[in-house]
């Protein structure tokens, strides 16, 4: 082999090896966005979790408010259910 072959040799190798590292960059490059995509639907995915998240807590409170509400009209209700002053059914 003389010293041409081995520099043509050489030159071929470094080609092959910079095409091979360039189709990987390619992937790499498309495998990042689809994962910068994916992290982008998951933080929407978390945030609407986390408004839902709120909405049920909000709702639980007003309808334990209701509870409360409800308990006090029945307690009045049975309150006037006889007349304080003559003890009868009004």
């Amino acid at each position: 082999m003389t010293l041409l072959e081995f520099l043509i040799s050489c030159a071929m190798l470094v080609y092959i090896f910079k095409k091979a590292i360039s189709g990987r960059e390619s992937e790499l490059r498309a495998e990042t966005c689809q994962l910068e995509t994916l992290t982008k639907l998951l933080q929407l995915r978390l945030a609407l979790l986390e408004e839902q998240r709120s909405t049920k807590q909000e709702l639980t409170a007003q309808d334990q408010q209701l509870t409360a509400l409800e308990q006090k009209l029945t307690a009045l209700e049975q309150q006037n259910t006889t007349c304080t002053h003559c003890g009868q059914d009004p």
